[in-house]
């Protein structure tokens, strides 16, 4: 078999039993079943079939295929003794040209947790291949494309709980797949994962579309507190600018917070903008509009900290504190879509694709 540059990368999660539920000791117990699923979600439109395959020393080779629906591929594999196999998966045109090809070690070891993250079931087996394809060299920490749920879609399980908030169109006319918020009280509770709150760098990626700016509109927040800075804040303000903050973890005010936000007014309402920001280290930050680089200014903020803060408090979409006084929180008011948290800086190439990816 000829091996093509590695292209897809995995995170796996497995799930395995036996039919007796008990441990197995050595590979004369008797096989189990393993199901494989794919998201689909950022596949290249070109990728129209997928084809898997199974190798170990002193077994036959196992060869399966997926069946593809609209945002997921699944596959069944029976019969399959525990152990380390070596999985492949080959990514094929229309024409049967195989066009993305990955491999990795599978672990399936019941009674244990591995590096790819056993989870032992008492029913079958489950393996979770979370994809980065070619053309997508970052992957997100947390992706939310809001297609009927708030379900985080980059397989590190930050799965939101909507507050109010309802499903409506996305930018592209598709029913259920963004979600409106009144701007009164509507938000989406992404929980307190760690892995939504790193050091530098950090950056935010979303679709937003303004209903009024009465109020600043807050698109996202790593770490919600009522009356203290702590964490990061996208925010549209109600003087039509995008900001970056971060906070010390002092009272709210502006000894407790330092950014930068957009020279320019560069927010309308009603209207379908692609936002990205940027978070390298505390001097160093952009804000993408539309794909370009805005002009920054920096903000009035007075804290001298170099690095992130952050308590118990959850991350929010669509949330974030108001001003000094408690109570006084804002919330967005509009629609959100296609969100997208990193916990590394973005080149313009990947702002460009997802400027460009049609979710």
């Amino acid at each position: 078999m000829i091996r093509l540059r590695i292209v897809l990368s995995f995170m796996l999660i497995i799930a395995w039993s036996c039919e007796n539920n008990s441990p197995l000791n050595n590979d004369s117990q008797k096989p189990g079943d393993v199901s494989l699923s794919i998201d689909m979600t950022l596949a290249p439109t070109k990728v129209s079939g997928l084809k898997g395959l199974l190798e170990r020393d002193g077994f036959e080779s196992i060869s399966f295929e997926f069946i593809i629906t609209d945002n997921q591929a699944v596959a069944e594999v029976e019969n399959i003794v525990h152990g380390e196999w070596e999985l492949s998966v080959h990514a094929v045109d229309e024409d049967g040209n195989i066009i993305y090809q990955g491999s990795t070690k599978v672990n399936i070891n019941p009674g244990e947790v591995t590096t790819v993250h056993l989870h032992l079931d008492t029913t079958t087996g489950n393996l979770k291949i979370i994809v980065t394809w070619g053309d997508w060299p970052t992957r997100p920490v947390a992706y939310y494309p809001f297609n009927s749920s708030a379900s985080d879609k980059s397989g590190n399980e930050n799965h939101g709980e909507v507050i109010g908030a309802i499903l409506t169109e996305d930018r592209l006319g598709k029913p259920n797949s963004a979600y409106a918020f009144d701007g009164f009280d509507d938000y989406i509770d992404i929980g307190n994962n760690p892995i939504l709150k790193p050091q530098f760098p950090i950056a935010v990626s979303t679709w937003i579309n303004i209903k009024s700016f009465e109020d600043h509109n807050p698109i996202f927040t790593n770490n919600f507190d009522d009356g203290e800075y702590f964490g990061i804040w996208f925010y549209a303000l109600s003087t039509k600018r995008v900001s970056l903050m971060f906070g010390n973890g002092g009272p709210a005010g502006p000894y407790s917070r330092r950014g930068y936000y957009t020279k320019d007014e560069v927010l309308k309402t009603n209207e379908w903008i692609h936002v990205v920001g940027i978070m390298r280290s505390p001097d160093d930050m952009d804000i993408y509009i539309d794909g370009n680089k805005a002009e920054l200014i920096e903000s009035t903020g007075l804290s001298d900290s170099t690095s992130l803060v952050y308590n118990n408090n959850p991350a929010s979409i669509g949330r974030g504190d108001g001003t000094i006084t408690v109570g006084n929180t804002n919330y967005f008011h509009g629609k959100i879509d296609e969100l997208y948290i990193f916990n590394t800086t973005l080149s313009q190439n990947m702002i460009d694709k997802l400027l460009n990816s049609n979710n």
